[in-house]
Order: structure tokens, then C-alpha cells, then sequence
């Protein structure tokens, strides 16, 4: 019969919250939003100086950079920072010393990566 029958809750019903719990929450939330904000200046002052930093490096090297033809070698160049554009020629192909069959052509470097994947075997 209908007497007996348990109470239907709606999905969208949320239990209540106690005044003190809800106090509580707002509490460490409110907590939390101050330690992020003070938390955030000091990260983005620290950004802000180390993009200043790079900005003054780049406009230095700007200053300091010598543009020279690709042939010319100049010793009064050593040691210096030089901007140059040409063409870049390979004439041999690149060999890994550890695997001979690795052989690459038209490039001028080689970078070897290696990862070994390993797994434990159970038996049961």
C-alpha cells in the first residue's frame, strides 16, 4: 500500500547543509583564494624580471652581432657572435657508430634516442 511505500528523493534535491558546515566551507575557500592570490604576484614578478632579462640579453646580441659572408673566415671574428646565411652542403652521409645499418643522408646531424621498455612476467 501507498502507507508503506519509502519516499521518493528527487535527483536534483541536495541534502541541507548545517549553518556551521557551510560556514566552515566558505572559510577554506575563502583560505585557499587568498593564498592563491598572494601566492601569484611573486610567480608573476619573477616572470615579468626574467622576460626582462631575456629582452635586454636579445637587444645586446642585436647590438653586438656581426654579419659575415659564408666563405670568409676572419680571425678577428673568433670568439665574437656572427650572423651568417648561405647554404648548407653535406657531402657524406651520417653513420651511428653503434648501429652500422643506420645510415642517413642529406643531413647534418644525427641524434640517437634509445628507450628500452621492460615488464615483470607473473604467473599464476
Amino acid at each position: 500500500t501507498a502507507e508503506h511505500a519509502p519516499a521518493q528523493v528527487s535527483a536534483l534535491e541536495k541534502p541541507e547543509k548545517s549553518f556551521l558546515k557551510e560556514l566552515k566551507d566558505s572559510l577554506v575557500l575563502w583560505i585557499a583564494g587568498v593564498i592563491l592570490f598572494v601566492v601569484a604576484f611573486p610567480i608573476l614578478w619573477l616572470n615579468e624580471r626574467n622576460s626582462a632579462e631575456m629582452e635586454a640579453i636579445l637587444h645586446h646580441a642585436k647590438q653586438d652581432c656581426t654579419t659575415v659572408a659564408p666563405p670568409a673566415l676572419d680571425a678577428d671574428n673568433d670568439g665574437a657572435l656572427v650572423h651568417m646565411t648561405g647554404r648548407t652542403l653535406v657531402t657524406a652521409p651520417l653513420n651511428d657508430p653503434d648501429f652500422s645499418e643506420v645510415e642517413v643522408v642529406d643531413a647534418v646531424r644525427l641524434r640517437r634516442k634509445v628507450e628500452m621498455y621492460q615488464w615483470v612476467e607473473t604467473c599464476r
